[in-house]
């Protein structure tokens, strides 16, 4: 019946990516997995996040679901998520944490007991 049809039509919009809009695949890193649902290719989840962390909009408000209908912000476990796994990733991470002025380095000569 037309409910049949209507799930048909939704069903392969559902699985492309809201970035790159193609199918998302194993190509291109799999499901990103964001935890709003929406479907992302994990590799274009990856350089979405480094766009903007390379334009320093690294708020909460920021780094959000890129559907403008969405924007829920990303956990911290997604992020860490996604830029796990390559070096290049781990800079990624690491200069986000810089940003954030969450990554604690310590100075030149400073000792912990």
């Amino acid at each position: 019946g037309q409910e049949e049809e209507a799930c048909v039509l939704i069903t392969p919009m559902s699985l492309r990516c809201m970035i790159c809009l193609e199918l998302v695949s194993n190509d291109r890193g799999g499901q990103a997995g964001l935890t709003c649902g929406h479907p992302a290719c994990a590799d274009c989840a990856v350089d979405y996040l480094g766009s903007m962390v390379q334009a320093g909009r690294v708020s909460e408000e920021e780094l959000c679901c890129p559907l403008p209908d969405c924007r829920r912000p990303l956990q911290e476990s997604e992020l860490v998520r996604l830029l796990s796994g390559s070096r290049r990733h781990e800079e990624l991470y690491e200069q986000l944490l810089d940003f954030q002025a969450k990554r604690f380095v310590p100075e030149a000569g400073e000792r912990f007991v």
